[in-house]
């Protein structure tokens, strides 16, 4: 489990506040883990929200080898009142020696 939170202050006025909170597990060869990412920017006359939902698995190949699969869900808010969704996948090939 992690959590953290940044507040980023700026002299222009930017200030950004980051929070941060996951899980994982692992059990043998597998791993399976969820993320939670909560990102608030405001400077004069306008801001800007940006939440995200990470969720992956692994597999350990043996010798340094791991495999996976990262979903991501994202809502960004704000900037001239408009609103947009993503979502993303990757799949993840790790090789350490």
């Amino acid at each position: 489990l992690f959590l953290t939170s940044v507040p980023v202050p700026s002299t222009v006025g930017l200030e950004e506040e980051v929070w941060t909170v996951g899980l994982s597990y692992g059990t043998g060869p597998w791993t399976v883990g969820v993320a939670y990412l909560e990102d608030e920017i405001s400077f004069p006359g306008a801001s800007s929200d940006i939440t995200t939902w990470q969720a992956g698995g692994g597999y350990n190949l043996g010798s340094g080898v791991d495999v996976g699969l990262d979903l991501q869900m994202s809502e960004i808010t704000g900037f001239g009142g408009g609103s947009w969704e993503s979502q993303s996948a990757g799949l993840v090939l790790s090789v350490s020696f």
